[in-house]
């Protein structure tokens, strides 16, 4: 049987560590039935302390698509090809 994790370790890796760990937190989260806000406890390190705080603070981890759209200006081009 499956338990929830005590604890989520994070690493760093930048914007882009950022994105790809809340794509693959979001995908544990789907695959396993957990949610990882519940976890007692989040060790972070540059992005991954970005992330353990977006979930400590109650938000579910986004998928890239949702993160793309914050990114938009009024639907115009995305402030990466500014």
């Amino acid at each position: 049987m499956l338990t929830r994790p005590d604890v989520l370790v994070l690493g760093g890796g930048g914007v882009l560590g950022e994105a790809w760990m809340m794509g693959v937190l979001a995908g544990l989260e789907d695959g396993s039935g957990f949610d990882l806000r519940a976890c007692e406890y989040f060790v972070g390190t540059s992005a991954g302390s970005i992330v353990a705080a977006h979930l400590v603070a109650g938000n579910p981890p986004r998928r890239p698509s949702s993160i793309d759209a914050e990114l938009e200006l009024d639907g115009e081009q995305p402030i990466a090809e500014l």
